[in-house]
């Protein structure tokens, strides 16, 4: 009531709370001006709560005594009842004048307490005069320990010991003896039950299931969330199965140590509201850094259902409330010919609201480096099993909490060439996944033609991101374009100035370019390109106009809807990055 647009044009029905009947929730409705009613019927709706663990709605039947602001006139819009207002006593009048009827209290007795309470709040608001806020008043009991951006928090390894992934990769491939899942997902385990024991072939699904499985034994919490998320959108998760003949569900993951706690690992299908459950689960990452907390997308642009939640909150929240999370948003992305609404996950608005300067190159020695933690999210697009392992298993072993935007794949589920070996997660030295720093995520992927610190004889550096480099080392091969070298950009955001210099040093000659498959106004071309021209232009190497693009060109439509168009632009875009001649110009196609 008594707001400025009038209520019958704010809703269909009388009640503000009708919205949850859907719910079969209880209502108490109770009169805002009757100050112990109000008392009365919270203490009730949380003894509900507590009690049945349902939902309960209070409706608080009150009014607005001013307008919405100090500028704002409500009798503009509601002259009769700001008139009716105007004349009614205030709540508090009414309580007071009960009270002394009563004659439970005195005038002097009102009188202390509300002097009482008038000095509290100016203390209060002069004591706020001088306050400078400390990012541990922000934090809980389960925070302590964690840091700040003032802080630098060492880089961690996140490989494992070889003989755990053997012990819980076996855990999670072994069904019960009288379970009988669908032929095809008892396939799928065989498969995964084969890479643990060759240590050869690991895809996507099992990278996956190996650093929940990892995260588990260490004692931490893991929870994923949003539509289709058991099975996985693409049929790739399978992280439940069910019984063909009783229906029955089986969850590997609650079985990955003797006598599991079923809470440790939780996976569910949400329901179809992208907003109310990204809300829900940034709340919960929140509340404990020593969770995993992930939501998938079932495709990345159906997150922008949820974008009152990145806008106000994950991109954003830290700076405005010194808040930290680690959760972590996983929203499939890439061109595959599936039209405009399932092909894009809007990279370029992470990207966008990423608040990185594109202009300083800020310090990237490993034993000072702050620069993720003083960045507002992360934005990656990884390409091998063994680095999404290392990305998720990084939410968690280091010592301070930040938002992960995952560009995660769909064709590269089951791409013959997307595939780890298990030697690329341990932490053995000497491995494939082990280098100089130990075995960890990888910002960049360099070229994987075993080239010197120096090549000059290389022509060309193409640096991409996600899947389009498995299109651009095919057409390599084909045409056996030795003299071009390709660098796959894994975290986009912050941007990894140390390792695109180290390339740019490598390949003293070459021409730079960058390629990727979204249209020249999305992707990640606008960020990438100022920031890799200022790497570029620390090491003398030329300046933005000598950093050539390679894609598709600027568009409104995020993808074209026929497929046969779809492949020929991706196969020109392709061939365009890799051909003989020199890229003088940017290329679009």
């Amino acid at each position: 009531v008594a707001f400025t647009t009038d209520p019958r044009a704010g809703r269909s029905s009388q009640y503000c709370t009708d919205v949850a009947k859907a719910l079969n929730a209880p209502i108490f409705h109770v009169n805002g001006d009757d100050v112990e009613a109000v008392v009365h019927a919270c203490e009730l709706a949380a003894e509900w709560r507590q009690t049945f663990h349902s939902d309960v709605v209070v409706d608080l039947v009150c009014y607005r005594r001013f307008g919405h602001n100090e500028i704002d006139e409500p009798s503009f819009t509601q002259p009769k009842m700001y008139k009716i207002i105007r004349n009614h006593p205030s709540a508090l009048q009414i309580y007071r004048n009960k009270l002394l009827e009563s004659g439970q209290v005195t005038d002097d007795d009102i009188g202390n307490i509300s002097q009482k309470v008038s000095t509290i709040l100016n203390d209060e608001f002069l004591a706020s005069k001088d306050y400078v806020p400390k990012r541990r008043d922000w934090l809980s009991a389960y925070w302590t320990g964690f840091k700040s951006p003032e802080q630098i928090s060492r880089v961690r390894n996140t490989g494992v010991k070889p003989e755990i992934l053997k012990n819980v990769g076996k855990a999670i491939t072994t069904l019960p003896d009288n379970f009988k899942p669908h032929r095809a997902v008892k396939k799928v385990y065989e498969q995964r039950a084969q890479m643990i024991e060759t240590g050869e072939g690991l895809d996507w699904a099992m990278g996956e299931a190996l650093a929940f499985a990892t995260l588990l034994v260490e004692g931490n919490h893991v929870r994923l969330s949003g539509q289709d998320v058991e099975r996985g959108t693409f049929s790739h998760r399978h992280s439940v199965i069910h019984d063909q003949e009783t229906g029955e569900q089986y969850c590997p993951l609650d079985h990955v140590i003797i006598n599991q706690n079923e809470e440790m690992f939780t996976v569910s299908n949400s329901s179809l509201s992208e907003f109310g459950v990204l809300g829900f689960e940034l709340g919960y990452s929140m509340e404990n850094p020593n969770s995993l907390v992930m939501w998938e997308a079932q495709f990345g642009d159906f997150a922008n259902g949820a974008q009152v939640i990145f806008d106000q909150f994950i991109s954003s929240g830290e700076a405005k409330w010194l808040r930290q999370t680690g959760l972590v948003v996983l929203l499939p992305h890439g061109y595959d010919g599936q039209g405009p609404e399932h092909s894009s996950a809007r990279l370029e608005r992470y990207l966008q609201m990423s608040d990185d300067n594109p202009f300083v190159i800020p310090e990237m020695d490993t034993t000072l480096r702050k620069q993720i933690q003083e960045c507002n999210w992360q934005v990656v697009n990884v390409t091998t099993p063994a680095n999404y392992f290392h990305v998720l298993r990084r939410q968690i072993h280091r010592e301070f909490r930040k938002p992960l935007i995952v560009m995660s794949p769909k064709n590269l589920l089951r791409h013959k060439d997307c595939k780890s070996n298990l030697s690329e997660f341990d932490d053995v030295r000497g491995h494939p996944g082990f280098d100089k720093q130990g075995t960890r995520f990888k910002r960049l992927i360099k070229d994987q033609n075993m080239h010197s610190d120096l090549e000059e004889g290389i022509r060309r550096l193409v640096l991409c991101s996600g899947k389009v480099y498995y299109e651009l080392d095919d057409e390599r091969k084909k045409n056996n374009a030795t003299d071009i070298a390709i660098c796959r950009v894994e975290q986009l955001c912050p941007f990894p100035y140390d390792l695109i210099q180290r390339e740019l040093k490598r390949y003293p000659n070459a021409e730079i370019v960058w390629c990727q498959e979204e249209p020249m106004n999305m992707g990640a071309y606008n960020y990438i390109a100022p920031r890799l021209a200022t790497a570029m232009t620390a090491l003398g190497r030329g300046t933005f106009d000598d950093v050539r693009y390679v894609g598709r060109a600027p568009s409104a439509s995020t993808a074209t809807g026929f497929y046969s168009m779809h492949v020929k632009e991706q196969a020109e875009l392709v061939q365009k990055a890799i051909q003989p001649e020199p890229i003088k110009t940017n290329t679009t196609i």
